[in-house]
């Protein structure tokens, strides 16, 4: 069942309302069945926000304007939209109150209800109409329907009528003003409205000056964070306050940071401002930023105290707390455009920050509609350092990211593609985190300027937002509540300007291997003697052979494929199903539809990524441009050169070549040959993620399939350029090697391409060469 918390101040609407006539009865006959006139019984007081307590307790008023006792059965209070309809019963005293609390007797704690009724009332506004036994309307409340004219669910302050011997109209309404009060909630605090008393409205004040504190604060933080309250002291009184002192005791787990006005004292947790006078209408704001301590988890609840020598007229107001809850949970990651139809495959990933396991109880997944509308969340037990994902739907999801989901939630919020807000809500129903996303309303809790963009270097469609991750833990790198938290984020090059897709392997993949280890390395040259090397390191194989690659077209690499697994060698190959510029008909295609149907005949298997969007099939990659070759899960080989005849020509090399330069590697470092089967394996799965296909396994996708032209076995003796590494390089021994893969490690800073730069200093020397 979907939620609805209403948060914020709603405004008076001027507009049309139902006016009853100004008729009141002087005198009334003994409580029986009467034929009411309008205005003998008034709605006095709505408690529309419900209570500090709970938001669900909420409660209603009425008040006999008669000199007799009435009797109100079969009478009816109706609101608009049909909910509460309620059938009254019992008898309201002359001049008296008629309690009404919703569900049971425990909202107003310390008052007996007459009536408990069933049914909420919308914080939004609505109408709500009051009828005798026979169907007359004898009052109304925000009869012209709209905003609520009054009532504040910040304060939870009631609507209190002003008088009961006028009609409804919006200047008759008040929000109580939190002086005078009656009744205890539920949880027994002060009730801020008036049940079963003199409405706040029509009390006179006393001659007093009245001190007025509040705090506020962020809902949630995490240890360690700075985080900043913001205290006002007021006088409401008629009176100035004399020698007004406000103090602010500091939690243990919170250090004084810095404070604006900087306190008159500070002596350890003890914080105090001093004035001589505090006028009547003066405000004082204060801004006091603290830092939580590193370890600390739970509810931090800091709390000040006003005083004044001069007598007040409502001291209970002179206090005020504020509580943050620090759990460290957070928003890691968004799919909000699926790839899936209708979006089915939306998701949200929730990280645990803490060194501790974390249970959610009664958690809700929100986004914003004038106010928080949020769905119930399942119990999740969080890993500690750990994440879920959270699935719209579970098979949804699985399709299109290729592993099942931790938890498929009961109902969903349901994200906008063109923008929107995820909102995370504690069991409070206070905002844990928040993301805002292209056209999302900005102005929420837990949010700060600009929304997050899908990054412009990819397609939207299935980009899922995520947090920058540290790049030592994987975990979130920081949070601001801003754009500059994501990946997709254009203002920071060194973290930001990237993006992620599903199906990407980014938690096994992000940190580089790194190993040092007895093993031998076979570098090769191109257009020298790379041929050489891939030749020798495909006859090495026994039993499997796994080939991943942009391109493959040299024919005498195809035959050497075939040939092996002729011979009973397992050999897969997965290539790009979309090599730029070439088309379904291009030679060079069906150069590599020809391989393929040599290979699936002798025993082996060639698949392809492909992108088909009408089938709503998106690669992972806007394009598989890897080139590497595993042999019997001994040796890997790894090249800068596409498998092309161009690229590693087989030519006699005597009297030149011709071709591109490039570099071939080959070593059977264990380590490393480890982590590029892992890569070949995540990457060549149909299951894993739909974008694998099989050559000829489909016939809706014959430019897969059958190859239009036989495999084209041309060797070009090139002689344009003289050969400077007739060998390969070849050497044993104790080596270092890092293997990382684009795009999980690429750019990381700390290690792999960057972080190899960073390490060089003033005096050094860096050459590159590269074809971009």
């Amino acid at each position: 069942m979907r939620q609805r918390y209403g948060l914020g101040l709603f405004a008076a609407l001027l507009g049309a309302f139902f006016l009853l006539p100004a008729l009141r009865l002087s005198t009334r006959p003994a409580a029986g069945k009467t034929s009411a006139l309008p205005g003998s019984v008034v709605i006095n007081e709505v408690a529309w926000m419900g209570t500090s307590a709970s938001l669900y307790d909420e409660w209603l008023e009425l008040y006999n304007t008669t000199d007799a006792d009435l009797s109100l059965d079969g009478w009816r209070l109706v609101a608009a939209d049909g909910s509460p309809d309620i059938t009254l019963g019992g008898v309201i005293s002359a001049h008296g109150y008629f309690l009404l609390e919703r569900t049971d007797d425990s909202t107003v704690s310390d008052i007996p209800a007459d009536q408990l009724y069933t049914g909420s009332l919308n914080d939004a506004g609505e109408s709500l109409t009051l009828y005798d036994d026979g169907g007359t309307a004898i009052d109304t409340a925000n009869g012209g329907g709209g905003s609520w004219p009054a009532g504040d669910a910040a304060l939870d302050a009631t609507m209190e009528r002003i008088s009961p011997l006028e009609e409804d109209r919006a200047d008759n309404w008040a929000t109580n003003d939190t002086l005078h009060r009656n009744g205890t909630d539920a949880d027994g605090n002060p009730i801020n409205g008036t049940p079963k008393a003199l409405n706040s409205a029509a009390c006179a004040p006393a001659p007093a000056c009245d001190l007025v504190a509040a705090k506020s604060g962020p809902m949630s933080a995490e240890a360690g964070d700075l985080i900043t309250y913001h205290l006002a002291l007021s006088n409401t009184g008629l009176l100035p306050a004399e020698t007004v002192l406000l103090t602010d005791v500091l939690p243990t787990a919170a250090s004084y940071i810095s404070a604006t006005p900087t306190p008159a004292v500070i002596s350890g947790q003890h914080l105090l401002w001093r004035w001589t006078q505090l006028p009547t209408g003066t405000l004082h704001a204060i801004t006091l930023t603290v830092r939580i301590g590193e370890s600390f988890v739970g509810m931090l609840t800091n709390a000040i105290t006003a005083s004044s020598a001069t007598t007040e007229a409502n001291p209970s107001d002179n206090q005020a707390t504020w509580t943050t809850r620090l759990l460290p949970i957070l928003i890691e990651a968004v799919l909000y455009d699926g790839e899936v139809a209708n979006d089915l495959d939306e998701a949200v990933r929730i990280v645990n920050l803490g060194s501790a396991p974390i249970t959610l109880t009664g958690w809700s997944l929100c986004k914003w509609d004038g106010g928080l509308d949020c769905d119930p969340l399942p119990d999740l037990a969080l890993p500690a350092e750990g994440s879920l994902w959270v699935a719209r739907d579970g098979a949804a999801f699985a399709e299109s990211f290729g592993f099942p989901a931790d938890v498929v939630a009961g109902g969903w919020p349901g994200f906008a593609n063109d923008g929107d807000e995820v909102i995370l809500c504690d069991d409070r129903g206070a905002v844990v985190d928040s993301v805002v996303f292209e056209a999302g309303e900005r102005l929420i809790p837990g949010w700060q300027g600009e929304a997050v963009e899908p990054a412009a270097i990819g397609r939207a469609e299935g980009q899922i937002l995520a947090r920058i991750p540290d790049e030592r833990t994987g975990l979130p790198l920081a949070d601001s509540d801003g754009r500059d938290d994501w990946l997709q984020t254009p203002d920071d090059p060194q973290h930001g300007r990237r993006l992620l897709y599903p199906g990407w392997d980014l938690a096994p993949l992000f940190w580089p291997l790194s190993a040092t280890t007895q093993a031998t390395v076979v570098l090769g040259i191109a257009p020298d003697n790379a041929f050489t090397v891939v030749s020798e390191t495909l006859m090495r194989a026994q039993r499997t052979i796994s080939m991943e690659a942009y391109t493959l077209r040299h024919p005498r690499i195809i035959t050497a494929l075939v040939q092996q697994a002729q011979a009973g060698v397992s050999v897969t190959v997965l290539l790009e199903g979309g090599p730029v510029g070439i088309g379904s008909s291009d030679p060079r295609w069906q150069q590599e539809l020809a391989a393929c149907k040599l290979l699936e005949a002798a025993g082996g298997r060639c698949y392809f990524m492909i992108h088909e969007v009408d089938d709503r099939i998106y690669n992972r990659y806007s394009y598989l441009h890897a080139k590497l070759i595993l042999v019997d899960g001994e040796w890997v080989l790894i090249s800068s050169q596409n498998f092309t005849n161009s690229s590693m020509p087989a030519d006699e090399k005597a009297n030149g070549t011709y071709g591109s330069r490039g570099v071939v590697l080959a070593t059977n470092a264990t380590p490393i040959v480890a982590r590029a089967a892992r890569l070949f394996a995540l990457d060549c799965d149909p299951a894993h993620h739909r974008d694998i296909l099989r050559w000829n396994s489909n016939p809706a996708y014959p430019e897969y399939g059958e190859p239009l032209l036989p495999l084209d076995e041309t060797i070009t003796d090139g002689i344009t350029y003289t050969v400077r590494f007739s060998e390969p390089l070849a050497f044993s021994g104790t080596v270092g090697l890092e293997f990382f893969s684009a795009p999980e490690a690429a750019l990381r800073g700390s290690d792999a391409l960057l972080g190899l730069l960073g390490r060089a200093g003033a005096g050094d020397l860096v050459e590159v060469e590269q074809m971009y």
